[in-house]
């Protein structure tokens, strides 16, 4: 039995337009998964903030995870997917961010990838007298950072050249007496 050429041409139409109409309705879709906020406020509200952290070299996926975990997007996977189309995984930076729930999925990744976290102020106060080792104990006792690596850094080396009054100092030489306890 032979189909007229005309069925064969009506079909063919048919799946065109139902993969056109199909195509149309992903891209909607997607679009509102990345650009519409999940939450936006009403009219006069403020809207709410959220905390979201992003450790140093957690995958992307991860962060898209932790995005969709604290309700700034609907869909991980998209927002992963979009991610990597556009190349941010690489670019993505570690640390604290609040963000608005009026932010979209898109406009979220785009503040962690411009590195916009918020940085937590720790107020050191070093008594009048204190000697390197000492200073560097106290470094360590209140978790900023180990004394071996504060020790490290009183030695005089390039970085600290651009420094006017440590410009004639050899390597290596030992700057307790350059710290100003206050």
């Amino acid at each position: 039995m032979k189909i007229p050429g005309r069925v064969i041409t009506v079909v063919l139409v048919v799946l065109a337009v139902l993969a056109v109409v199909t195509a149309a309705g992903a891209y909607l879709a997607v679009r509102h998964f990345l650009y519409t906020p999940v939450a936006a406020p009403l009219p006069g509200e403020e809207p709410e903030e959220v905390l979201l952290e992003i450790i140093p070299g957690e995958s992307l996926r991860g962060v898209a995870a932790s995005i969709a975990s604290v309700g700034l997007a609907r869909d991980a996977r998209a927002l992963e997917y979009y991610a990597r189309y556009r190349g941010l995984q690489a670019r993505l930076q570690a640390g604290r961010y609040v963000l608005s729930r009026d932010l979209s999925p898109v406009e979220v990744l785009q503040r962690i990838v411009s590195g916009d976290a918020v940085f937590e102020e720790i107020r050191v106060t070093i008594p009048e007298g204190w000697s390197a080792n000492e200073i560097a104990m106290h470094m360590e006792e209140i978790q900023l950072f180990p004394a071996e690596q504060f020790r490290e850094a009183l030695v005089m080396q390039d970085a600290y050249r651009d420094l006017p009054f440590l410009q004639e100092l050899e390597d290596d030489t030992i700057l307790d007496g350059y710290l100003f306890p206050d």
